[in-house]
């Protein structure tokens, strides 16, 4: 009965380190000829909406513009072992959010920009947020290629002391060149 518990045990063990394996092989390029192609090249625009969060305050009216660049193996001097595409995301909103006993917006006829800049990696569909552009803040989220566009959310931190500044998240699906 011993005997028959440790093969057990060994066999359970190989398939959990076979499975540890699978789960870091590299994926694979995207199929040609399909969205996911096309945005590995890049030079790809997507616009959508998105709801800007700010001093506890939110703000569904920004509109989203998530840039895909074009696709390099060296970005800011670091180089990558596959190709990468540089990612710059805009949400814009008219006026700003100023929170009294309520949450207001002021300055209505004003633009206000929440962007963050990012590397999207096109074997996993992934792009990953970098840095907040506003202040050259530290950036945190990610974003997917889901169907024909992008869902995601990225915080922006301030890099001096690390608080939050503002978060935003957006679906992209309108595609523009």
């Amino acid at each position: 009965m011993k005997r028959k518990n440790t093969v057990s045990f060994v066999l359970i063990l190989i398939a959990l380190i076979l499975a540890s394996l699978a789960c870091n092989l590299p994926t694979e390029e995207p199929a040609p000829d399909t969205l996911a192609a096309e945005v590995a090249k890049g030079n790809i625009r997507f616009g959508g909406t998105g709801n800007v969060t700010y001093i506890e305050c939110q703000d569904p009216t920004a509109t989203v513009t998530v840039s895909i660049g074009e696709k390099t193996k060296e970005l800011d001097g670091v180089k990558f072992y596959d190709f990468i595409n540089p990612v710059t995301v805009n949400a814009v909103t008219d006026g700003r959010l100023q929170k009294t006993d309520k949450c207001e917006k002021t300055n209505p006829g004003d633009k206000y920009d929440w962007p963050a800049k990012g590397i999207y990696y096109p074997k996993e569909a992934k792009i990953v947020f970098t840095t907040c552009t506003q202040n050259n803040d530290d950036a945190d989220g990610n974003a997917y290629l889901v169907g024909e566009g992008f869902e995601g959310e990225y915080a922006c931190y301030d890099k001096n002391d690390g608080g939050l500044i503002f978060k935003v998240a957006f679906s992209a699906y309108q595609i523009s060149k």
